[in-house]
């Protein structure tokens, strides 16, 4: 019980508790928020409040005149005779940040969150960057219920897969406004319609989401006092409004719960920066050259394969090839910080390959690489570094044995490096050949003083004429020392 509380409580577990009422797991009141509370509320961090249980009013958390934060956290399997399963907010309101709420249950009253009001002073719910999924109600409203002036802004969740006994498996709105802007609602079910439910002169604005794949003979309803203004949505079976469209969204793997788009989906930079219509942006964080519909923002993968090659002077980067129509180049950062932001260079490049030489020793670099395709970025890469030694080629510095390394990048087209050990002065020759055996291109034949060595091979035979793709062998013989490796040339 948080009685008139502040301060912020990290890495709580709330399990299996069991109220007569009030917050199965959690309890708090008069904690934050305005309306003359008596303290400025309290933060719950990377918690679990899961399988608590009360008769009603909040079987995970009861929030009353209050207006506390929840960040990052699980509240799951949690149950209340009536009024959410695992959120209940009594003339309350509360924040909810990238947290999920799942597999809750009620006998009546949201399955997942229900809020009740009015608010008097207390500032609203906010629901932002969260999972509502696999909630169960026995009456209206299976994955949220919003009752009485409480004027909820919801943005950037998922509401998907939720049950409701009676109607509306998705949410309901009772006698409040509601702001609801990107937002995926898919696969909820109910006794009669599905999606978003909206009566006693209720009213919601739905911008910038997707409303796909419901049970019952309609996505909205109500009591025919409620209304709703949709913008920029995907709606299945169409609804009027700027901006909608009625195509399928082209989910990654609803199967598997991944209701994140595929990289063809028709949401994709088809939703709008201004969220409320008055002529500024609203969404300033997107990709592309308008955000997506939905509830996250559609990302493409990182480069994969980043890998640096240290050299005696200077460091070689690849990664695997990126094969998309709409790619326009590849983006390397170097920072002598490992968050990249001092000391930072920036290069742009066609090919998944590249060397620096612009380096000094003993100073630590760090390496990432994204890429931009049809004007969006990729996510970054894993973060590489290297600090190069400064080594003398007399004494202790030597290499202590022969060795020939693997090429590198393997496969390559058109560039590939080898380097090679030398512990003492050899005549060396080094030869590429083809899979029947015969001779290529010599790259080496000569005296060679001992150290580090490398070169470069352009693919070329010993006229200078390109070569064909395929498997090569490539030996090295040094004094008495020989070995053999393999690489591929593609095209």
């Amino acid at each position: 019980m948080l009685a008139a509380s502040s301060g912020t409580l990290d890495n709580m577990a709330i399990t299996n508790n069991i109220a007569l009422s009030h917050g199965g797991g959690i309890w708090t009141n008069n904690s934050g928020g305005g309306g003359g509370n008596w303290a400025d509320g309290w933060t719950m961090t990377n918690s679990i409040i899961s399988g608590n249980s009360c008769t009603m009013f909040g079987g995970g958390i009861m929030f009353a005149w209050s207006h506390p934060t929840v960040i990052n956290s699980t509240i799951s399997e949690n149950t209340s005779n009536w009024g959410g399963g695992g959120v209940f907010g009594l003339e309350s309101g509360f924040t909810l940040e990238e947290t999920t709420v799942s597999d809750n249950a009620s006998g009546g009253g949201g399955g997942g969150i229900f809020v009740w009001g009015p608010l008097y002073g207390v500032a609203p719910p906010v629901i932002e960057d969260c999972i509502v999924s696999g909630n169960e109600t026995g009456s209206n409203g299976g994955g949220i219920g919003l009752d009485e002036d409480v004027d909820a802004t919801i943005t950037r969740t998922f509401v998907v897969d939720n049950h409701a006994g009676e109607y509306f498996g998705g949410m309901v709105v009772y006698g409040t406004d509601a702001t609801f802007n990107n937002l995926t609602i898919s696969e909820n079910t109910s006794a009669g319609g599905g999606a978003i439910g909206i009566s006693e002169g209720g009213h919601v604005d739905l911008t910038n989401s997707i409303v796909w794949n419901h049970s019952g003979e309609y996505n909205f309803g109500g009591d025919g006092t409620g209304s709703i203004n949709i913008t920029y949505s995907d709606i299945e079976d169409g609804f009027d409004g700027e901006g909608n469209i009625d195509a399928d969204p082209l989910f990654t793997d609803v199967d598997n719960g991944d209701y994140s788009l595929s990289a063809d989906s028709p949401c994709i930079d088809a939703g709008t920066a201004d969220t409320d219509g008055d002529g500024e942006e609203d969404i300033t964080d997107y990709n592309g050259s308008a955000p997506d519909m939905g509830a996250f923002e559609a990302t493409m993968a990182a480069p994969t394969g980043f890998t640096l090659y240290p050299l005696e002077t200077y460091v070689t980067l690849t990664w695997n090839a990126v094969s998309i129509d709409d790619f326009n180049y590849y983006i390397v950062e170097r920072s002598t910080d490992v968050e990249f932001a001092d000391d930072f260079v920036s290069n742009a490049l066609l090919v998944n390959y590249y060397e620096d030489h612009d380096l000094e020793y003993d100073t630590e670099y760090f390496y990432r690489v994204y890429y931009v395709a049809g004007g969006s970025n990729s996510e970054y890469s894993d973060v590489l570094s290297v600090t190069l030694e400064w080594m003398d080629v007399d004494g202790d510095q030597l290499p202590t044995v022969y060795a020939l390394h693997q090429n590198y990048p393997n496969p390559f087209n058109p560039v590939t490096n080898l380097s090679y050990d030398l512990p003492e002065d050899a005549m060396v020759n080094i030869t590429v050949f083809d899979m029947m055996g015969r001779v290529v291109r010599t790259l080496v034949n000569g005296q060679q003083s001992a150290g580090y060595k490398s070169l470069q091979w352009n693919a070329t035979n010993n006229s200078g004429q390109p070569i064909s793709a395929g498997l090569y062998i490539y030996t090295i013989q040094a004094g008495e020392f020989n070995q053999t490796k393999k690489m591929v040339l593609l095209k």
